[in-house]
């Protein structure tokens, strides 16, 4: 490395700082308790919002993890495995076997609501052998020679810290000398169903043969090691990259959708199998700034304008129909309010947030009743378990499982994955090699309505009739699982926009 180095950043005398955390350590450089603290900008003034402590036993391990709960004492000595004058601190107490392995968890210790929730035991090479939780439902897992797990044997469900040898899942691995030596190669199921894998010379995984009607899964790859192709139940999914190794289109049963990048590697574009496209602009800092459609410059096409505070944090949000959402922020960078302002006032709303020690919501306020949520007349369900934390009654209603878990009382079937397939009024689920739900077929009536689905990753992009006809699309902003936009298809083969909001 070369240059200068000493160069002082802009406007560097204006900076403010908003939010720190200060840690103190003890003499082994451990770090024994963290205070932070936030800062008031229109008052200048700071103030501790929370406190957390760690202890340690003679031979360095940690012992008590400690919240502390009352703000009287976040400028105490109390030891971090006491409560404080508060009382309900939020403590977490760990003790170790003698040969310093995890023994037991205990949460809320020095409360009378304490629980052990976990008590672990382990192999004489230090590999976990029993979990037992603070309902004394005990996992047991085996190992072969070479330490690997060959049987999970679940918790029995009505005798407690036993588990059941009948109820296990099994596991098995190549014994083939070079690379595919120690893969898993078949897992057998809690019902006796198996999963049997394959691998190429690399040791990659190709092949996923599912005894039953699950279909079988195939995977290619690049010499590069990405994937290229995922195929399963006459269906492919095909990956084409840039030099970069960045995701340049996914081809799916529905079409394809294709992408295109800066010289940053930031995703400007998605393009929809029908040319329809959104693409993103980018601030210094990488944040999303605007999401348009098709390039749109101004109008209702400009889906999204985002804008952030001095923090990095969003500070609002408008939308191309002309509404806002704007969001307020705590101290400790906690959203304390979030307002809608649309056309009218009449259903402008703000929503406020108070919080505990531990960011946990208290209170939250809406100042418009017209959405108000009414809840039901109080009215009492009485619920039943069994050692496998199943509810087996609510209500005074018996629950019925598979073999692997699932709920299968309310005409429900999975297939092997665990994946929902069929339900009440003999609707069907089926799912793309990728995993991800491709088709669902309703039956309201006993008329079978059709809707197939096309994705951006795992984010739904857009529906399909069984004429293979676009009815909706979505449009998503930065943020994980966040629609902004609904495209409805309308009687003359346009769409018309919804606004999606909190």
């Amino acid at each position: 490395m070369s240059g200068d180095l000493s160069v002082a950043p802009a406007s560097w005398t204006t900076f403010q700082t908003l939010q720190k955390d200060t840690t103190t350590y003890n003499f082994r450089g451990q770090p024994i308790r963290v205070t932070a603290e936030g800062r008031a900008v229109y008052t200048d003034s700071w103030s501790t919002s929370g406190v957390v402590q760690q202890n340690y036993l003679a031979n360095g391990l940690p012992e008590c993890a400690t919240l502390r709960m009352n703000s009287a004492d976040f400028a105490g000595a109390t030891a971090a495995c006491t409560q404080g004058t508060g009382g309900a601190d939020r403590i977490t107490r760990t003790t170790y076997t003698n040969a310093d392995e995890v023994s037991t968890v205990t949460q809320g210790y020095g409360t009378a609501a304490a629980i052990t929730e976990q008590t672990l035991t382990y192999t004489n090479n230090g590999l976990v052998s029993t979990i037992t939780d603070a309902g004394s439902n005990r996992t047991t897992n085996i190992y072969d020679g070479h330490d690997r797990l060959v049987e999970v044997r679940y918790p029995h469900p009505s005798t407690a810290n036993t588990s059941n040898s009948s109820d296990n899942e099994l596991y098995t691995y190549s014994n083939s000398s070079g690379s595919t030596f120690g893969l898993l190669t078949q897992q057998t199921r809690r019902d006796d169903a198996t999963i049997a894998l394959t691998y190429d010379n690399l040791g990659r995984l190709t092949g996923a043969d599912a005894s039953g009607s699950t279909p079988d899964i195939t995977r290619t790859y690049d010499n590069f090691g990405r994937t290229l192709t995922v195929a399963a139940n006459s269906q492919t999914l095909t990956y084409t990259y840039d030099q970069l190794s960045r995701l340049l289109s996914e081809a799916q049963p529905r079409g394809t959708v294709s992408y295109q990048y800066d010289a940053a590697g930031r995703r400007t574009r998605v393009t929809w199998p029908d040319s329809f496209y959104l693409s993103y602009d980018y601030d210094v800092s990488g944040a999303v700034t605007v999401i348009r459609e098709n390039g749109a410059g101004s109008g209702v096409g400009v889906l999204a304008t985002y804008a952030y505070d001095n923090l990095g944090r969003r500070s609002s949000l408008t939308r191309g129909n002309g509404t806002t959402e704007t969001y307020s922020y705590d101290t400790e960078s906690r959203l304390s309010a979030l307002a809608n302002n649309l056309a009218s006032t009449t259903y402008d709303q703000t929503l406020s947030f108070t919080y505990n020690e531990a960011s946990e919501i208290l209170a939250r306020a809406n100042d418009n009743t017209n959405f108000q949520w009414t809840p039901a007349s109080p009215t009492t369900i009485n619920y039943a378990d069994n050692g496998l934390n199943q509810y087996t009654s609510v209500g005074g209603t018996n629950q019925s499982y598979d073999a692997r878990g699932n709920l299968t009382n309310s005409v429900y079937a999975y297939d092997i994955y665990n994946r929902l397939i069929s339900g009440p009024s003999s609707s069907t689920l089926s799912y793309d090699p990728g995993g991800r739900l491709y088709e669902y077929v309703a039956n309201p009536g006993g008329g079978a309505v059709t809707t197939r689905f096309l994705y951006d990753g795992a984010s739904l992009i857009a529906e399909y009739n069984t004429s293979n006809v676009m009815t909706r699309r979505y449009a998503h902003g930065p943020g994980v699982d966040e629609p902004i936009v609904w495209y409805e298809r309308n009687g003359g083969g346009t769409y018309d926009r919804k606004c999606l909001g909190f």
